[in-house]
């Protein structure tokens, strides 16, 4: 294949919105004011369904998988790295101090 036909077909794609001719952005390493306690693990969220996971110090907001009632997430008690895990709210210390 030309390196004319490989540039136009990465217009195409761009322009359809199947590539991005943006660069990259970058997570930030303090989104919505939260900073990782530890360089990795999963750590409580103001909101019950939700929880930080940080890795190598940067933090990626994510929620608990859908269900009804809805899943609370519930840091490990032995902190990092042990992984937390989204659980039923009877189950949760949180859910009940939330009450």
């Amino acid at each position: 294949m030309s390196m004319r036909r490989v540039h136009v077909l990465l217009g195409v794609l761009a322009a359809v919105g199947l590539l991005s001719a943006a660069a990259p952005s970058q997570a930030s390493p303090h989104p919505a004011g939260f900073s990782c306690p530890a360089a990795d693990g999963t750590f409580n969220h103001q909101d019950l369904n939700k929880f930080w996971h940080c890795s190598n110090g940067i933090a990626h907001e994510k929620q608990c998988a859908a269900a009804n009632p809805p899943l609370v997430f519930q840091e490990d008690p032995r902190g990092a790295p042990h992984e937390g895990r989204c659980v039923w709210p009877w189950e949760s210390d949180r859910e009940l101090s939330a009450r």
